[in-house]
Parts: structure tokens; C-alpha cells; sequence
């Protein structure tokens, strides 16, 4: 009887292990006019530059769940391009640091980060677009290019520790005057 409840949890784990992760549906809407910047290429799959100019603006994509994502163009008023870039949006180098681009449909391998993304026209002029993001987990967008967040050299680690120190001491004077 125990060697059949152990089978039996055994089999239940396998079966639990083979069953698919529901998938995400998350949309990314935008609205392109003339106040928005111009490139000259937009982007194409595989981040190659086509040689027609369209709007654009920036986003931060952030992934909190790594996986494979279909993106889909939705088509809603216009046909678009998108680029994901793994780092800042560089106007006279649009392919630099792209990792990924979308025309119409094509599926991501996305890591948990935050991401540029570029979301242009495709020739097209202002009106409104959008996107969707289907896989293993919800993805958030954000209007602009996600910040870097700065750090602290070793020097200014040190000079502040110093500071902490003095300040310390300084305090501990102060109380045994007191």
C-alpha cells in the first residue's frame, strides 16, 4: 500500500510538472502625432533598418517573468513597427542595442528586466497603434526609456563612510559635554 502511494504521488508530480503555464495577454497602446520624433528607419524583424522614415516614441517594457512571448501588431488603425532594446535608444544608430523587432507578428525569448521599447510607424502618419504581449506572465509598459539607476563608486563609498564616521563622532562629543 505505501509503495502504491508513493507511485501515485509520483505520477501526480509528473503529471503537475507537464502541465502548461496559462498564458498573459498584455496590450501596449500608443498614439503617434506630429509633436512625436522622427527616424529615418523604422524597424523591421530581425532589427534590420528599412528605409522608410516614420513617428516614434519610447517606452519601458518590463518583464517579470521570463519566457517566450508572441507580439502581435493589432493592426488597430495603421500598420507599426516595434523594437525591444536592451539598453538606451540610440536616433542616428537605430539598430544598437536592439535585441528584437516585430512588423507584424513574431515571438520574443525575453528575460526578467526592463527594456526600451521603440514604437514607430511604419510610414505611416499619426494615428493610433497597438501591440500585444502573450506569455507566461504579465509584461507593464511606461511612458519613456527606462532610467539607469546610478550607483556609488568605492571612493564616494568610502567618503561617505567617512562622513558617517565623523558624524558619529562628532555626535558622541556633543553628548559627553552635554
Amino acid at each position: 500500500m505505501k509503495a502504491f502511494g508513493i507511485g501515485a504521488m509520483a505520477a501526480l508530480a509528473v503529471f503537475a510538472a507537464g502541465q502548461a503555464r496559462a498564458q498573459v495577454i498584455s496590450d501596449v497602446n500608443y498614439v503617434l502625432n506630429g509633436a512625436d520624433p522622427t527616424m529615418s528607419d523604422h524597424y523591421h524583424n530581425g532589427c534590420s533598418p528599412h528605409a522608410v522614415p516614420g513617428l516614434y516614441e519610447l517606452q519601458t517594457l518590463t518583464v517579470t517573468v521570463g519566457g517566450n512571448y508572441q507580439v502581435t501588431d493589432l493592426f488597430t488603425s495603421g500598420d507599426a513597427s516595434m523594437a525591444i532594446l536592451d539598453g538606451p535608444f540610440v536616433p542616428a544608430a537605430p539598430a544598437t542595442n536592439c535585441i528584437f523587432s516585430i512588423d507584424d507578428n513574431n515571438t520574443a525569448a525575453l528575460a526578467p528586466g526592463a527594456y526600451t521599447l521603440v514604437l514607430t510607424t511604419l510610414g505611416g502618419g499619426p494615428s493610433t497603434y497597438a501591440y500585444r504581449f502573450n506569455g507566461p506572465g504579465a509584461v507593464s509598459f511606461a511612458p519613456g526609456a527606462p532610467l539607469a539607476v546610478p550607483t556609488l563608486s568605492e571612493w564616494a563609498m568610502i567618503l561617505f563612510g567617512a562622513l558617517l564616521l565623523a558624524g558619529g563622532g562628532w555626535m558622541v562629543q556633543r553628548r559627553r559635554t552635554a
